[in-house]
Protein backbone atom coordinates (compact mmCIF):
# COMPACT_ATOMS: atom_id res chain seq x y z
CA UNK A 1 0.00 0.00 0.00
CA UNK A 2 2.84 2.32 0.77
CA UNK A 3 4.27 1.59 -2.70
CA UNK A 4 0.99 2.47 -4.38
CA UNK A 5 0.71 5.66 -2.33
CA UNK A 6 4.29 6.58 -3.23
CA UNK A 7 3.65 5.90 -6.94
CA UNK A 8 0.44 7.92 -6.90
CA UNK A 9 2.18 10.76 -5.09
CA UNK A 10 5.03 10.67 -7.57
CA UNK A 11 2.58 10.63 -10.49
CA UNK A 12 0.60 13.49 -8.97
CA UNK A 13 3.73 15.54 -8.39
CA UNK A 14 4.96 14.82 -11.92
CA UNK A 15 1.63 15.94 -13.35
CA UNK A 16 1.68 19.04 -11.16
CA UNK A 17 5.19 19.95 -12.25
CA UNK A 18 4.34 19.23 -15.87
CA UNK A 19 1.36 21.60 -15.60
CA UNK A 20 3.59 24.26 -14.09
CA UNK A 21 6.03 23.76 -16.90
CA UNK A 22 3.26 24.29 -19.51
CA UNK A 23 2.00 27.31 -17.58
CA UNK A 24 5.51 28.70 -17.65
CA UNK A 25 5.69 28.12 -21.42
CA UNK A 26 2.28 29.73 -21.89
CA UNK A 27 3.30 32.75 -19.84
CA UNK A 28 6.52 32.94 -21.85
CA UNK A 29 4.65 33.11 -25.15
CA UNK A 30 2.77 36.35 -24.33
CA UNK A 31 5.97 37.78 -22.94
CA UNK A 32 7.68 37.01 -26.23
CA UNK A 33 4.80 38.61 -28.14
CA UNK A 34 4.97 41.63 -25.88
CA UNK A 35 8.71 41.74 -26.37
CA UNK A 36 8.25 41.61 -30.15
CA UNK A 37 5.63 44.39 -29.95
CA UNK A 38 7.91 46.42 -27.73
CA UNK A 39 10.75 45.83 -30.16
CA UNK A 40 8.55 46.99 -33.07
CA UNK A 41 7.54 50.19 -31.27
CA UNK A 42 11.10 51.52 -30.91
CA UNK A 43 11.69 50.74 -34.58
CA UNK A 44 8.76 52.97 -35.50
CA UNK A 45 10.04 55.64 -33.12
CA UNK A 46 13.51 55.31 -34.61
CA UNK A 47 12.03 55.69 -38.08
CA UNK A 48 10.21 58.85 -37.00
CA UNK A 49 13.39 60.17 -35.40
CA UNK A 50 15.37 59.40 -38.55
CA UNK A 51 12.78 61.20 -40.68
CA UNK A 52 12.95 64.21 -38.36
CA UNK A 53 16.76 64.13 -38.47
CA UNK A 54 16.69 64.02 -42.28
CA UNK A 55 14.28 66.96 -42.35
CA UNK A 56 16.45 68.91 -39.94
CA UNK A 57 19.51 68.15 -42.08
CA UNK A 58 17.68 69.30 -45.20
CA UNK A 59 16.61 72.54 -43.53
CA UNK A 60 20.10 73.11 -42.15
CA UNK A 61 21.65 72.44 -45.55
CA UNK A 62 19.25 74.87 -47.22
CA UNK A 63 19.88 77.49 -44.56
CA UNK A 64 23.65 77.03 -44.95
CA UNK A 65 23.35 77.65 -48.70
CA UNK A 66 21.85 81.13 -48.24
CA UNK A 67 23.89 84.30 -48.34
CA UNK A 68 23.99 86.78 -45.49
CA UNK A 69 22.52 90.26 -45.53
CA UNK A 70 26.06 91.72 -45.58
CA UNK A 71 26.95 89.57 -48.59
CA UNK A 72 23.81 90.76 -50.39
CA UNK A 73 24.74 94.39 -49.65
CA UNK A 74 28.24 93.76 -51.00
CA UNK A 75 26.88 92.21 -54.20
CA UNK A 76 24.58 95.17 -54.87
CA UNK A 77 27.17 97.82 -54.08
CA UNK A 78 29.87 96.11 -56.15
CA UNK A 79 27.48 95.84 -59.11
CA UNK A 80 26.87 99.59 -58.89
CA UNK A 81 30.63 100.14 -58.92
CA UNK A 82 31.10 101.30 -55.32
CA UNK A 83 32.45 100.03 -52.03
CA UNK A 84 30.37 99.62 -48.86
CA UNK A 85 31.84 102.72 -47.20
CA UNK A 86 30.99 104.92 -50.22
CA UNK A 87 27.20 104.47 -50.04
CA UNK A 88 24.40 105.26 -47.60
CA UNK A 89 21.98 102.36 -47.09
CA UNK A 90 18.37 103.53 -46.78
CA UNK A 91 16.68 100.10 -46.58
CA UNK A 92 17.90 96.53 -46.26
CA UNK A 93 15.54 93.66 -45.48
CA UNK A 94 14.79 90.07 -46.36
CA UNK A 95 11.54 89.23 -48.11
CA UNK A 96 9.82 86.62 -50.26
CA UNK A 97 9.22 87.44 -53.92
CA UNK A 98 7.09 84.87 -55.79
CA UNK A 99 7.91 82.32 -53.07
CA UNK A 100 11.65 82.91 -53.36
CA UNK A 101 13.77 84.28 -50.49
CA UNK A 102 15.32 87.61 -51.50
CA UNK A 103 17.04 90.65 -50.05
CA UNK A 104 15.68 94.07 -50.93
CA UNK A 105 18.62 96.50 -50.86
CA UNK A 106 18.27 100.28 -51.27
CA UNK A 107 21.12 102.77 -51.02
CA UNK A 108 22.08 106.22 -52.23
CA UNK A 109 25.26 107.71 -53.65
CA UNK A 110 25.74 111.17 -55.20
CA UNK A 111 22.01 111.97 -55.41
CA UNK A 112 21.23 108.63 -57.04
CA UNK A 113 19.04 105.97 -55.46
CA UNK A 114 19.84 102.33 -56.19
CA UNK A 115 17.31 99.52 -55.65
CA UNK A 116 18.40 95.87 -55.84
CA UNK A 117 16.65 92.56 -55.39
CA UNK A 118 19.16 89.82 -54.61
CA UNK A 119 18.38 86.08 -54.53
CA UNK A 120 19.00 85.08 -50.90
CA UNK A 121 20.17 81.58 -51.87
CA UNK A 122 22.39 82.10 -54.90
CA UNK A 123 23.29 85.77 -54.57
CA UNK A 124 22.13 86.48 -58.12
CA UNK A 125 20.86 89.95 -58.93
CA UNK A 126 17.20 89.52 -59.85
CA UNK A 127 16.29 93.19 -60.32
CA UNK A 128 18.06 96.52 -60.20
CA UNK A 129 16.91 100.06 -60.71
CA UNK A 130 18.49 103.50 -60.46
CA UNK A 131 16.56 106.71 -59.86
CA UNK A 132 17.40 110.25 -58.98
CA UNK A 133 17.32 110.77 -55.23
CA UNK A 134 16.31 114.41 -55.70
CA UNK A 135 12.53 114.97 -55.68
CA UNK A 136 11.33 116.92 -58.72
Amino acid sequence: MKKILAILTAALLTAAFAGCSNAAKESTAPTQSTTQAQTAAPTQAQTAALTQAETTTAVTTTAAATITEDEAKGIAVADAGFTLNQVNFTSVHSDFDDGMAVYEIEFTKDNQEYDYTIDAVSGAILEKETDSAIDD
